[in-house]
């Protein structure tokens, strides 16, 4: 088997990363995720998405993360390629254009995997949760070993992952015989997230972010064709403020809804607040806290209805520019985007009313030109 680290290697790294944003954030593990249930339903998704007359394609595109802003990235990139590609999906069951493995060894790996898992269950007792985990891992593991060797079998010789982070985006990234790309999905604030491990090279968004991440040899600043579909909005006042939530603090981003709603209705507008896509933003208990106050999620901003953008250090910045958005940094420091001198940054509330009150003097075209240098590659992308 041609792999670039053993399985015992790569049960450690899979693992790690597993816990790493639950003791970045502190938050406790859900009993789904610590007994790899949503690994399971993963795998049998993507094995149900299998099942058909063998095809593939040269390139192929991993698409497993169930995040709104990685799966418009990859959706967006997909749509560009100029050259034919399949997809191997563990998010849902979604069978149009995806890899095919045959009829029957999908059906028999599914039926495998749902024994072992239930042979497991039936010991537990006795494994305990820790070894558990462990050894339903090492099955899944060693499953998608068996996939990537049929993949490279038929033709598969590029991949495509949003991250080397994500269980079985790194197992299939660590095949010697197929090519493997990371397409960045977010700037760089936590480069445990970002730093390519097993992939083969790194598409990075601009020159910052090549800077930011360690020098391995596989960063490439290619650009991003995330931000392809987001336009301009016509400008038409709404009245609006909208609040795009990225910090897990619930407690401090609820100290800063009440202020926000303070001095917005003190100045004439209506507050609405956007929680960060993904499952860590399920349960803020922010919605309970602040009736009257409506709440987005998965929408897409180009979609929502807002004159000025209240955000913190986050991404959701970029897709400002591109939908030419005023927004606001409220932070107690400008914190990524801090080369950015003239970055509107308010500290506390009175700063935050000041700004707002004084939103038309900003200049935001000139700042948008220096980011989408520094940070998008001038707005050029250039993968394929």
């Amino acid at each position: 088997m041609d792999l670039k680290i053993s399985k015992k290697e790569l049960l450690k790294l899979c693992l790690q990363d597993r816990d790493h944003p639950f003791k970045l954030f502190n938050k406790k593990m859900p009993i789904s995720k610590k007994m790899n249930l949503d690994l399971l339903v993963k795998m049998i998704y993507f094995f149900i998405n299998c099942i058909g007359k063998h095809f593939a394609e040269k390139i192929i595109f991993v698409d497993e993360v169930k995040n709104n802003s990685m799966i418009i990235n990859m959706h967006n990139t997909m749509r560009i390629c100029p050259k034919r590609y399949c997809i191997a999906n563990f998010r849902e069951i979604k069978r149009g254009k995806h890899l095919k493995l045959g009829i029957l060894y999908p059906i028999i790996a599914m039926l495998k995997i749902l024994i072992c898992f239930g042979v497991l269950l039936l010991i537990f007792p006795f494994l305990g949760c820790k070894k558990f985990r462990e050894y339903s891992a090492l099955c899944f593991i060693g499953e998608m070993q068996n996939v990537h060797k049929k993949m490279s079998d038929i033709g598969v010789d590029c991949e495509f992952v949003m991250t080397d982070h994500n269980f079985y985006s790194t197992a299939l990234c660590n095949s010697l015989s197929i090519h493997s790309c990371i397409l960045q999905h977010g700037l760089i604030q936590d480069k445990y997230l970002y730093q390519p491990v097993l992939a083969d090279c790194f598409y990075a968004w601009g020159k910052r972010s090549k800077e930011l991440l360690e020098k391995t040899g596989k960063i490439i600043v290619s650009g991003t064709y995330k931000f392809n579909n987001l336009k301009p909005v016509d400008k038409h006042l709404t009245k609006k403020i909208l609040f795009c939530v990225s910090d897990l603090n619930f407690a401090e981003v609820a100290n800063k809804i009440f202020d926000i709603k303070s001095v917005a209705v003190s100045l004439g507008y209506i507050l609405n607040v956007k929680l960060h896509p993904g499952s860590f933003f399920n349960d803020s208990g922010l919605e309970e806290k602040f009736i009257g106050v409506q709440f987005f999620k998965e929408e897409q901003l180009s979609d929502l209805s807002f004159d000025i953008a209240i955000i913190e250090n986050s991404t959701i910045l970029i897709d400002m520019l591109y939908l030419n958005k005023p927004y606001i940094i409220y932070a107690n420091s400008a914190g990524y985007f801090y080369p950015y001198e003239t970055i509107p940054l308010a500290k506390n509330k009175r700063e935050l009313a000041y700004l707002l009150e004084n939103i038309s003097t900003i200049d935001y075209k000139t700042l948008k030109d220096i980011v989408l240098k520094e940070e998008l590659n001038d707005g050029i992308c250039s993968i394929f």
